[in-house]
Order: structure tokens, then sequence, then C-alpha cells
């Protein structure tokens, strides 16, 4: 019976110095994660604060929609034929006059070569008639196909046939033919100019998708042209929040191809019309876009600030905390940690309204925060201004 207390009193000796020895190992490390955590273990914890303060919350509307251009050109084929050539191509930069598409149509050509020697003929006969013979018919005689073989140029063919069409009107009966000649050239001749498809104004191109050779038949889309540095974006809101908005506030867009990145942009127009489907409404932001940075079709969020409460009391957000179903906040005051227990009123997703509990001025800790406790010895390593929370700051 001794021989079995002795082996008890051995193994609860081992246990006890196990125990001790655990102890000894780790109650550094407890101690170092308690640190971490935030929780006092006689050494200042970092801190960081800002400081509350009077400021107007601004409430946001958020809705989403795809960019598109203020000035745009859809390329249609009014007259049939081929692609002779392609100058510029899809996501391509052109400048106003650039030159970005030729078609080809033989029988139009043809029928415009025609004209122009019935044309000049009637304008020779006229000529005899009023007993005129120059030297020579330079001043008129330029062939139609030196325009279309590119020779010359559509400015100087055009003023050519300016030119040739101030008609003199002392023999009425040649006139007649003369005028009818000129009349059929120019409609033919408009009809020709068709074919060629010049920039009406700078932008990119899109949604070209031709080939050299291709048949292009009448009102066929060719490409489009958008003035991508103005931009819009039309967004849908809901019917309660329209009270709310006006022409000329800010709204803050953000881009799922540069999630990091605010644009900033006003409300243009509100279509307070309210579809009888969707229940919603519709506003149409517009934004710059100088360097061509968004394309149009790109989607994106949009934060429209809408209601306005001036004057109220303003901390982060994420400086709000819950315990035992109350909400406080901590507060730095001579170099402790103290929580003070809040009432709080609204709030926008970025800023907490507060109604009572602490005062503008204190300094209220925004980090390492969920784990201090009351009393705590901080020390503070940063004050952040309160903007840095806003909603264009704090999605960065």
């Amino acid at each position: 019976m001794r021989k079995g207390i002795k082996i008890s009193l051995i193994v609860i000796v081992i246990i006890i110095f196990a125990i001790l020895i655990y102890y000894y190992y780790t109650r550094p490390a407890a101690l170092q994660e308690q640190e971490d955590k935030g929780v006092q273990v006689g050494k200042a914890i970092p801190v960081k604060v800002t400081i509350a303060q009077r400021d107007t919350l601004i409430h946001y509307v958020n809705t989403e929609g795809r960019a598109g251009s203020r000035k745009s050109w859809k390329a249609i084929a009014e007259v049939g034929g081929t692609v002779e050539k392609i100058l510029r191509g899809s996501g391509e930069y052109v400048e106003q006059g650039d030159l970005i598409l030729q078609l080809k149509n033989e029988t139009l050509e043809q029928q415009l070569i025609s004209s122009s020697i019935q044309y000049q003929k009637e304008y020779a006969s006229y000529l005899s008639l009023k007993k005129i013979i120059p030297d020579t018919f330079t001043d008129y005689d330029i062939e139609l196909s030196d325009y279309i073989e590119k020779s010359i140029s559509y400015k100087e063919y055009e003023k050519h046939l300016k030119d040739l069409l101030q008609l003199d009107s002392e023999n009425p009966g040649k006139y007649i033919s003369l005028k009818e000649a000129g009349a059929d050239l120019e409609a033919l001749f408009a009809q020709y100019k068709k074919l060629n498809f010049y920039a009406p104004f700078t932008g990119t191109i899109g949604n070209m998708d031709l080939k050299v050779n291709n048949y292009i038949s009448v009102k066929t889309h060719l490409f489009d042209l958008n003035d991508t540095r103005e931009m819009e974006v039309i967004v849908p809101v809901m019917e309660t929040d329209i009270q709310y908005l006006k022409i000329g506030e800010d709204a803050y867009l953000k881009f799922l191809a540069y999630p990091d990145e605010f644009i900033k942009g006003k409300i243009a127009v509100i279509d307070a019309v309210v579809d009888e489907t969707s229940q919603l409404a519709s506003v149409k932001v517009y934004f710059d876009n100088p360097n061509n940075k968004i394309s149009v079709g790109m989607f994106g969020e949009c934060y429209i600030c809408g209601q306005k409460e001036a004057e109220v009391l303003l901390v982060p957000s994420m400086a709000v905390l819950a315990r035992d179903d109350r909400e406080l906040v901590f507060t730095k005051e001579n170099d402790h940690s103290y929580w003070r227990y809040v009432k709080t009123g609204n709030n926008n997703g970025y800023y907490t309204e507060i109604i009572e509990g602490i005062h503008p001025g204190d300094s209220v800790i925004v980090d390492r925060h969920y784990t201090l406790i009351h009393g705590a010895e901080v020390i503070v390593s940063d004050i952040l201004p309160l903007e840095s929370f806003s909603l264009t700051e704090s999605e960065k």
C-alpha cells in the first residue's frame, strides 16, 4: 500500500512540474497575444484617433449603370457597294474630318462619268450659242474620272462643280437643258459622296466589323463614332429618392475596370417619370473623360449626393461598437482609453451622427478598439482627419 502511495505522489509531482514548465514557456506568448489584441498588459498600446466634429451628413443614392458618350454617331450606308478601303478601325482615335472608310459602287461611278460628260457637252454648246469660244476649255474641262481616281481632291472637284453651275440665263432654251444636266450631275455626285465616310467630330471608332470587298447593302450599320472626352451614365433611381436630388449636385462613379478610383460627375438630367413596370425613374450624370480612360459600355457604380443634414456631430461609422446591446465609442483621454456609451442618429455607411455621449473635439479611437478595455494605457500613433473616412477616401 505504501508503494502505491509513493507512485501516486510521484505522478502528482510530475504533473505539477509539467504544468509549471508549460506555464513558464507559454505565458510570454499569451501576454504578447493579448498585447497584439490591444489588451492592457502594462505597456501603452499604439492607436489611431480622429477628432469628432460637426459637419454635413450626406446620404448617397447608390445605383449603377453603363458609360455612354454624350456625342455619338452611327455610320449607316445610304448607298450600297463594296468595301474598298478601311483607313481606321475599332478602337482608333480620329480627328474631325479624317477619312475612315471608303465604299465602291462601279455602277454609280459610270453614271456619274456619263452625267459629267453630258453636262460638259451642254455647257460647250451653251458657250457656242453665246459665241464664246475660248482657246481651251480648262476652266470647266475637268474629267470626273480625275476625282474618282483621286488625282484631284474632293474639295477641288466640288469647287469645280460650283463654278460650272453658275449659269447664264440669256438663252432660255439652252439654259433649261444645261440646268437639267447640272441638276442630274449634282444629284449623282451627292450620292457618290455618300460612299466616303469622314469623321464629323473628334472621337473613337467602335463596333466596326468589316473587311475589304465585303458587300454592303443600303441601311447597313458600318461603325459607331463616340466623343469619349465627354461622357454620361444613365442610372435608375427609386421614386422615393427623387425628392432629394438636384441638378448640378455631385455624383461619384466607380467602374469595374478601375475599382480603386472614383470619378466625379454632376447630375445633368432628372427624369421624374416613373416606369410602370420597374417603379423606377432615371437620372443622367455627366462626367469628363479627358484621357479617354473610360470606354463606352463600361459598367460602374454611381453614388449620387441626396439628402443632406447640416451641422451634426459626426464620427466614422467604424468607430461605433456594440456591447450589451448598447452602442459606444472609445475615446482617448489622459493617455488612456475610455468607452463612452452614445446615442446615435442617422448614418450613411461612412459617418454616424452622435446625438449624445461625446462632444465636438473629443479624440475617438478608430483602430485596435475592438479588443481594447476600459482604462487601457494608450499612445496615439496617428491622428486621421475626419474627411479621410469619406466615400471617396475610405473606398481606396
